[in-house]
């Protein structure tokens, strides 16, 4: 509350005259200070309050007197006194009220009561809102649908209703309690629609948009009564019974084998007769019959047995999505990496170890290998690194046993691996016949071969002695790095002969290392002895080589040109 003082003072001035006459007698002043309210004793206000306002006159008579104006209530506030008292009435958020301002001047004073009205008891405006999905969207199928809502300041009496404009939503109904509407939505035969239900409280209203997709015939498909059948050594007849959901007229189903040990004996509707021969192998055999019905198809796995087969061990057969080889030792051992998917654990990686009976062996040699003849290697007590079921996600097994037969088709350039082998109770049956990433699958190398027709050489440098052209063939097929110690300071290469040696060995004397590569057809070996010449011919270098690598292979051939990135004469 704010407090003004307006100070009033009246000084009384005697004058002096000079005059002939006696002077008159003074009237008599009246001594005390009169106050009196000229607005209404009695203010009101509504709720909201507002700024009131009294009226006065002071009569001060000769006194010094200070005006006030004053109230005990907080909500009377900003009094001011000047010729009029103001103040403001805050608004009201309760019961009515009332309370009074004090006007005083000296001795005087009066009161002016302030009334505010109470606060209006004004009913909360009720509020629909939609808070599921808005459209809702559905697919083809009969299904229930749902909205789910709520009410805001709900009104004593007023219910919440639902309608729909189409007859494909049907059992509509409201579920006050959970605050949704639930719905039967049709299954759709025909092209997309749309409806809208609408809810109603009150004068309120929403509306929500349902649509459902066209309908789409499903798709056929093929059941299967057992994905795999088992069969024992001496073979049999078997009926593989089927049925087709979701049949399309005119389209019938087929079956084929895909091995000929197995037999499409006859065809009915869901039923395939066939039979299986008798296992003459010592192996675990699987075979698959496909059963086709237009565009899909399904397959039925085959297993069969042999005459030693032991129910104690675990038998399985490799399906082999990826495979490669890497060479060790020189060329005196090949690692066949095997890749099958596991059905848990993803893809697979086995390791078959071959034995080399000759060093520097472009490939695994045609013949039957096994860890008994020593042509498979195996992880024991004094050597590790060999071969391994499983080797990735931690579930490395040592094998104990192995027997492959390896063939090449160096027309074709494939090569297959067919045999079994043992890792702790489990006996698996592996088959493999294609391409070999990283082996030689061509024909052997004998002599020189000649490249006189490089696509691109290309120049790096290398620490701060070493110089590396890399030249790739015109066919693709040859690709030689070179990499030349102690090349001059200008950092280009000089003219003379350079012998393969190693980087230790050349004593000063520019010379081609050993870690030189050449990779043909896939296969990288590094040098192993001979000599590269190079000369300077205009614009460019002339280097000819004539190498032997690791594996015993001679090349011979002429670089040619400007290299890209070095400098060239």
């Amino acid at each position: 509350m704010k407090l003004r003082n307006l100070f009033f003072a009246l000084l009384a001035l005697p004058l002096a005259f000079v005059a002939c006459e006696p002077e008159p007698t003074p009237e008599p002043q009246p001594q005390e200070v009169v106050l009196t309210l000229t607005s209404d004793a009695e203010l009101s206000f509504t709720a909201a309050g507002g700024n009131g306002e009294i009226a006065y006159t002071l009569e001060l008579n000769g006194q010094v007197a200070e005006l006030t104006a004053t109230s005990a209530a907080e909500w009377i506030t900003d009094i001011t006194v000047d010729t009029v008292i103001t103040f403001v009435v805050e608004a009201n958020e309760g019961a009515a009220r009332e309370d009074k301002v004090t006007v005083a001047a000296g001795n005087k004073s009066f009161d002016v009561v302030v009334k505010q009205a109470a606060k209006a008891n004004t009913p909360a405006i009720p509020t629909l809102t939609i808070t599921s999905e808005n459209p809702l969207a559905f697919d083809q199928n009969e299904q229930m649908g749902t909205i789910t809502y709520t009410i805001e300041n709900p009104k004593e009496g007023v219910t919440l209703t639902a309608k729909c404009n189409a007859n494909w939503i049907s059992q509509l109904a409201v579920q006050e309690a959970n605050n949704q509407v639930v719905f039967l939505v049709a299954a759709n035969s025909g092209d997309a629609r749309e409806a809208v239900v609408t809810l109603t409280y009150g004068i309120l209203e929403e509306k929500v948009t349902i649509k459902q997709e066209k309908y789409v015939a499903p798709a056929p498909e093929i059941i299967i009564d057992a994905a795999e059948t088992e069969f024992t050594a001496e073979g049999g007849r078997s009926v593989i019974e089927y049925h087709i959901n979701n049949a399309v007229e005119g389209v019938e189903a087929t079956a084929t084998s895909n091995v000929e040990w197995i037999t499409i004996d006859a065809m009915a509707a869901g039923t395939i007769n066939i039979t299986v021969l008798a296992n003459s192998d010592n192996t675990v055999r699987e075979g698959i019959i496909t059963i086709t019905y237009g565009e899909i198809k399904q397959e039925v796995k085959i297993m069969q047995l042999f005459d030693d087969y032991n129910p104690d061990l675990q038998y399985s057969v490799f399906q082999i999505v990826e495979c490669w080889a890497s060479m060790e030792d020189g060329g005196k051992q090949w690692n066949v990496i095997f890749v099958e998917h596991h059905s848990t654990h993803g893809d697979m990686q086995t390791v078959i170890s071959f034995a080399m009976a000759q060093p520097n062996t472009q490939r695994v040699a045609d013949g039957v290998y096994s860890v008994e003849n020593g042509g498979i290697l195996i992880n024991t007590a004094n050597a590790n690194g060999f071969s391994t079921y499983r080797a990735n996600a931690s579930l490395a097994t040592d094998i104990s046993a192995a027997e492959f037969t390896v063939a090449t088709d160096t027309d074709a350039k494939t090569i297959s691996f067919t045999g079994t082998f043992q890792a702790a109770n489990e006996v698996i049956t592996l088959n493999y016949n294609g391409e070999m990433r990283g082996m030689d699958l061509g024909e052997a190398v004998v002599g020189a071969i000649n490249h006189t027709e490089w696509a691109s050489v290309v120049k790096n440098w290398h620490e701060n002695k070493e110089l590396l052209f890399t030249a790739t063939s015109a066919d693709g097929s040859l690709k030689a790095v070179f990499d030349f110690y102690d090349y001059d300071s200008d950092k280009s290469l000089a003219e003379g002969e350079y012998p393969v040696m190693s980087s230790t060995d050349g004593n000063g004397v520019q010379h081609l290392r050993k870690s030189s590569y050449f990779t043909y057809n896939n296969v990288e070996s590094t040098l192993a002895e001979g000599s590269v010449t190079v000369e300077h011919i205009a614009g460019g270098y002339k280097i000819t080589y004539n190498v032997i690598d690791e594996l015993g292979r001679e090349f011979t051939g002429v670089i040619e040109g400007p290299i890209e990135g070095a400098v060239n004469p």
